[in-house]
């Protein structure tokens, strides 16, 4: 057996399940384990959006019938655009996700991308364009 392939291992041994993290879990993490968290999460929709954006034109897109950048146009391209004009920085979306769930622990059980997500939608003032 390789190393990297028993490292592998004995990480995936100590690793959660493959269920989404909820805001509860994350509310139990250090602060620097919080922000990296959400900064993880903004970067992915960062990439999602980029995605759409290059893929925009593929065929094979339009053969299966997907229109991956008007999903992403209508949410996520919208928060990355408020974000990147407000120049946020990521303290500042993670101090609007914990001020979220301060206001909401009914819904710690939900997943913590859905708390980011809706979090920075209400930050952005998207909750209308949210609705549709």
């Amino acid at each position: 057996m390789k190393p990297y392939s028993l490292a592998a291992g004995l990480l995936l041994l100590g690793a959660p399940s493959l269920f989404a993290m909820d805001g509860a879990q994350w509310k139990e993490m250090s602060k620097d384990a919080q922000d990296a968290y959400v900064m993880g999460v903004v970067e992915d929709w960062v990439h999602t959006v980029q995605l759409a954006e290059r893929s925009r034109d593929v065929s094979r897109e339009r053969k299966l019938g997907l229109d991956a950048y008007s999903i992403t146009e209508e949410l996520l391209s919208k928060l990355v655009k408020c974000m990147t004009d407000r120049e946020m920085r990521y303290s500042q979306i993670t101090a609007a996700v914990e001020k979220y769930l301060a206001d909401h622990p009914e819904e710690l059980k939900f997943s913590m991308s859905s708390h980011v997500f809706i979090a920075m939608a209400e930050a952005c003032q998207l909750e209308k364009e949210l609705k549709k």
